[in-house]
């Protein structure tokens, strides 16, 4: 398992929904927005929204990202 700063050895910081190169709760409220079907998501941004890494989003990838968002604050 990686950090969230440590990337995810595609060059980009794991958990960063938004693409900004940073995780945090912008990216929770991205990833929340797209789970209530209010915005869409590039493939890119769903690949880094894949939390467990099993190719569907869902409150699972929510709560991870929320553990490693507050991990970090």
């Amino acid at each position: 398992p990686l950090l969230a700063w440590e990337g995810n050895g595609n060059g980009m910081v794991y958990g960063d929904v938004n693409l900004d190169g940073i995780c945090d709760s912008e990216d929770v409220v991205l990833l929340q927005h797209y789970l209530l079907c209010t915005t869409t998501l590039t493939k890119t941004q769903t690949e880094q929204a894949d939390m467990d890494d099993d190719g569907e989003l869902n409150g699972f990838d929510l709560a991870i990202l929320k553990r490693i968002v507050s991990i970090q604050t």
